[in-house]
């Protein structure tokens, strides 16, 4: 598995996003480095990418189960986990 960068990140959050009841308006990618837990060379080491922007929620019931649940496959490290806040 590898990480998204650019365009690539950004149309999988559009995907996610439209899937758990939001209709991007904006959206920015920040990459972020995930530092090992471990010492030594067979540690993972992730780069993570942070989305931020403006949505219209479409699904409110989507939405919650989004926000429940996440929407990435590294949840476990922090990874797709969503925030929201009033705009």
């Amino acid at each position: 598995m590898t990480h998204l960068t650019g365009d690539d990140a950004i149309a999988w959050w559009q995907r996610r996003a439209t899937a758990a009841g939001l209709q991007p308006v904006t959206v920015s990618a920040l990459s972020r480095p995930f530092p090992r837990t471990r010492l030594g060379r067979s540690a993972p080491y992730f780069t993570l990418t942070q989305f931020d922007g403006l949505a219209r929620i479409t699904d409110t019931d989507h939405l919650t189960h989004a926000l429940k649940n996440g929407i990435g496959r590294a949840k476990s490290y922090g990874a797709g986990l969503l925030s929201l806040a009033p705009a």
